[in-house]
């Protein structure tokens, strides 16, 4: 029976040896981000934060058993507007919204999402 090629020594090195050119590029200086890059202007001149953040409405269990939650959540096509000053946008959303509905659950509590 013939030996898988990467079972030899030679066959680790040319899996390891890709990973270790990574990670050392990676770890040099010349790659690393600078702290100049967090102190960089906002992109388009947003400000940043002046939007609050988005808390999304809390989903009702469509049938509640004992410990058993059922929901149901659609895809749907909605508009959104992930920025004051940037247009609206199509996106696909659970129940049409970004982010999606928040499940409030208790600990143990089965939940079931279709």
């Amino acid at each position: 029976m013939k030996p898988h090629p990467f079972s030899r020594r030679r066959g680790g090195l040319c899996l390891a040896l890709p990973a270790l050119i990574g990670l050392a590029v990676l770890l040099s200086p010349a790659v690393a981000p600078s702290a100049s890059l967090a102190q960089s202007p906002p992109v388009l001149g947003q400000n940043k934060f002046v939007d609050a953040l988005p808390l999304p409405p809390v989903i009702q269990p469509d049938i509640r058993r004992g410990n058993r939650s059922f929901y149901e959540v659609r895809m749907l096509q909605s508009q959104h507007q992930a920025h004051s000053l940037l247009p609206a946008t199509t996106i696909w959303g659970y129940n049409g919204m970004w982010p999606g509905p928040t499940f409030e659950v208790r600990r143990n509590e089965k939940v079931h999402v279709r």
